[in-house]
C-alpha cells in the first residue's frame, strides 16, 4: 500500500500545514508505511516546502496526476484546501480519496463572530463587505458552496477536529467518519523546567483572525502583576506594528523565526497571548503548553484536548485570568508535566499516523 499525502502550496514556509504534513510523514514513516508528500502548486508565488525536497504539481494537472496513479493500492490523502475542493469536485469520486477536512468552507455566511473583523486591522471596505456577507440568503450560500459540498459529498471525509467535523455534518449533511487530530512530532518537545521565564510571548494573526482589543485588555490587566514587563511577539509583523501605533505600547517583535527556536522561546517565557479568535484548532496554544508556559486565549476546539485546564486562562473572563496569573506563579511542575502528557496522548505523530492507516482500511 502507498500513501500519497497531497499538500497544497503555502504563502510561507513557517506555515502551520507543513509542520503538519511532515510530523504526519515521519508517524507514517515510523510505521514503515510507503508515504510520499506531493506539493499541489497553486496559483501564486509561494515558497519551498522546508523539510525536504518533495515533488510538485500544478493544480491544473491535478485531475491528470490522480489518474495516472490511481490503483487498488495507492490511497490519496489531502486536507480541504478551497482551491484543491474546486478541483476535486470536478472529478466526482475518486478511488481510495481521503479528505481530512481543517477549514469548512461558509463559515463567514453562517456565523457572526466569523464576520466580526479589527476595525484598526481593517478599512472601512472590509468591514462593510464582510457585514453585507450576512445578508446573503441561505440559498445563494449554498450555491457558492457548491463545490465544497460536491468534493466532500463524493469522498471519503475525516476532520482535525469535532468542532469541524459537526459543522460540516450539521450545515453540509455530510457524514464525518472519525476525527484524525493534527500530529505531533513528540521527540522535539522537552520540558525544560530550570528555564529562566522573563517576558510576555504574543502571536498575532492576520487582519481577519486578530482581535488587537483583546490584546490591549488583556495586556493592561496583566501589568497589575508584571509592571515593567517586556512584550515579545511573532507571526504577523503589520499586525504588530499597527498595535503599537494605535495604543502606543511598545512591542518587540522576534523576526521570522524557526521551529526549533520558537519551542526555546516558549520555554523562556512566562505566558503566551493568542487573541486569534478566527480558527477551527489553534496550535500556537498546544505548542506553548507542551513546553510547559501557560496561555491566556479563547476557548477553541484545541479544548477538546487539553480541556479546562489550570494553563488556560479565557481571554474573555478577567476575573480568571487575574487568579490564573497567582497561581501560574507557584503552579505544580506535576500539572505542566501532566497536560503535556495529556496532549501527547491524543496527538502524538506516531498515534495520528496509526489512526489514519486505519481510516485508510475503513476505506
Amino acid at each position: 500500500m502507498k500513501i500519497i499525502l497531497l499538500l497544497p502550496s503555502q504563502l510561507s514556509k513557517f506555515s502551520n500545514l507543513y509542520e503538519v504534513y511532515y510530523d504526519l510523514y515521519l508517524g507514517l514513516i515510523y510505521l514503515n508505511s510507503d508515504v510520499e508528500i506531493i506539493e499541489i502548486k497553486k496559483n501564486f508565488k509561494t515558497t519551498k516546502f522546508p523539510y525536504m525536497n518533495i515533488k510538485s504539481v500544478e493544480i491544473n494537472h491535478l485531475k491528470d496526476f490522480i489518474f495516472e496513479n490511481m490503483n487498488d493500492n495507492t490511497y490519496f490523502v489531502t486536507v480541504d484546501d478551497f482551491d484543491i475542493m474546486l478541483e476535486i469536485a470536478k472529478i466526482g469520486k475518486i478511488q481510495n480519496f481521503l479528505i481530512w477536512a481543517h477549514y469548512f468552507y461558509g463559515h463567514r455566511f453562517i456565523f457572526k463572530r466569523y464576520r466580526y473583523v479589527d476595525p484598526i486591522l481593517n478599512n472601512f471596505k472590509d468591514i462593510i463587505v464582510n457585514r453585507l456577507i450576512g445578508y446573503i440568503p441561505q440559498s445563494l450560500s449554498f450555491i457558492k458552496s457548491k463545490f465544497y459540498y460536491d468534493a466532500l459529498s463524493n469522498n471519503f471525509v475525516v476532520s482535525q477536529s469535532l468542532w469541524t467535523g459537526l459543522l460540516i455534518e450539521r450545515v453540509y449533511s455530510i457524514p464525518i467518519r472519525g476525527i484524525l487530530k493534527i500530529p505531533i512530532n513528540s521527540e522535539m518537545y522537552n520540558l525544560n523546567l530550570n528555564t529562566e521565564r522573563k517576558n510576555i510571548l504574543i502571536f498575532l494573526g492576520n487582519k481577519r483572525e486578530t482581535d488587537l482589543s483583546s490584546l490591549f485588555k488583556i495586556i493592561t490587566l496583566i501589568r497589575k502583576f508584571y509592571k515593567d514587563v517586556k512584550l515579545d511577539y511573532f507571526g504577523n509583523n503589520s499586525t504588530g506594528e499597527i498595535f503599537q501605533q494605535h495604543y502606543n505600547i511598545k512591542l518587540n517583535y522576534l523576526g521570522k523565526i524557526e521551529r526549533e527556536e520558537l519551542l526555546y522561546i516558549y520555554n523562556t517565557h512566562i505566558l503566551t497571548i493568542t487573541p486569534i479568535y478566527n480558527g477551527n484548532f489553534e496550535m500556537v496554544p498546544i505548542h506553548s503548553l507542551l513546553c510547559g508556559t501557560p496561555v491566556i486565549t479563547y476557548m477553541q476546539p484545541f479544548m477538546e484536548v487539553t480541556g479546562d485546564n489550570l494553563m488556560i486562562a479565557n481571554i474573555n473572563n478577567t476575573k480568571e485570568i487575574e487568579n490564573r496569573i497567582v497561581q501560574w506563579r507557584d503552579i505544580d511542575i506535576k500539572i505542566k508535566v501532566d497536560i503535556k502528557n495529556n496532549i501527547l496522548n491524543e496527538m502524538d505523530n506516531k498515534i495520528i499516523a496509526k489512526k489514519l492507516l486505519e481510516f485508510i482500511n475503513e476505506i
